[in-house]
C-alpha cells in the first residue's frame, strides 16, 4: 500500500509544529510503526491509509490548548488534566477535504480509550473501542514511553514491553499487545538500545 499524506495534514502538522515540533517527531513515528504494523495485521488499504492519516493527527486536537498548558514542566493540576484530555476532540472542519474523515476523527477520539472502560472520553471498553484506536492507543503509548521528556526519563525498550505487557487487558487490547511485541523488531523508527 503506497501512503501519500494529503496536503490537508501535511498543513496541520505545520501547525502543530509551531506550537510543539515533538509532537510531530511523535506523530510521524507512530505513523512509521502504524504502517508496517497495519500491513502486518491485515487491514484493508483504505483502513491501513485511514489508519496512518489518524497517527499523524493523533495529537491534532492540542492545536486547541493553551501553550501554557502544554509547556508546563511540573505535574499538571487536575483541571489542567482535564482540559489536556481535550486534545482528543477534533474539530470536524480541521478534516475537511480527508476521505474517510468520520473514521479518523473516530481513531483519534478513542486512542485514549483504555480496555477496561477507565479511558476516556468516552469510556468505551474492549470491543467497543474502534480497531483503529486499539492500534493506535498501544503505539502511542510505547512512543510516548521510549522518549524523554521535560517531566520524566525514557524507558528502555525492554521496561517499555514490561510496561504494555502490565497493562495489558486493562489499557491495552491484549490480543494486540502480543502481536506488536511479536513484531516489535520488524517495526521502523523504533529506538533501540
Amino acid at each position: 500500500m503506497d501512503y501519500q499524506e494529503p496536503d490537508i495534514v501535511t498543513a496541520l502538522l505545520e501547525r502543530l509544529a509551531e506550537k510543539n515540533p515533538l509532537d510531530v517527531d511523535h506523530a510521524r513515528r507512530v505513523a512509521a510503526i502504524v504502517r508496517v504494523w497495519a500491513k502486518h495485521l491485515g487491514l484493508p488499504d483504505q483502513e491501513q491509509t485511514d489508519l496512518i492519516t489518524a497517527a499523524l493527527l493523533h495529537d491534532i486536537g492540542k492545536l486547541a490548548l493553551p501553550d501554557k498548558l502544554l509547556k508546563k514542566m511540573a505535574r499538571l493540576s487536575l483541571d489542567e488534566y482535564e482540559l489536556l484530555k481535550r486534545h482528543v476532540e477534533v474539530n470536524g472542519s480541521d478534516l475537511s477535504g480527508i476521505p474517510d474523515a468520520d473514521r479518523i476523527e473516530s481513531y483519534i477520539r478513542h486512542h485514549h480509550e483504555n480496555y477496561n472502560g477507565f479511558g476516556y472520553p468516552d469510556g468505551l471498553a474492549g470491543e467497543a473501542i474502534p480497531l483503529g484506536a486499539r492500534i493506535l492507543h498501544i503505539v502511542e503509548a510505547y512512543d510516548s514511553m521510549r522518549i524523554s521528556r521535560s517531566n520524566r526519563p525514557s524507558l528502555t525498550q525492554a521496561q517499555a514491553v514490561k510496561e504494555l505487557r502490565d497493562l495489558s487487558g486493562r489499557l491495552y487490547d491484549p490480543t494486540l499487545v502480543n502481536h506488536f511485541i511479536t513484531h516489535l523488531d520488524e517495526f521502523p523508527e523504533l529506538q533501540k538500545e
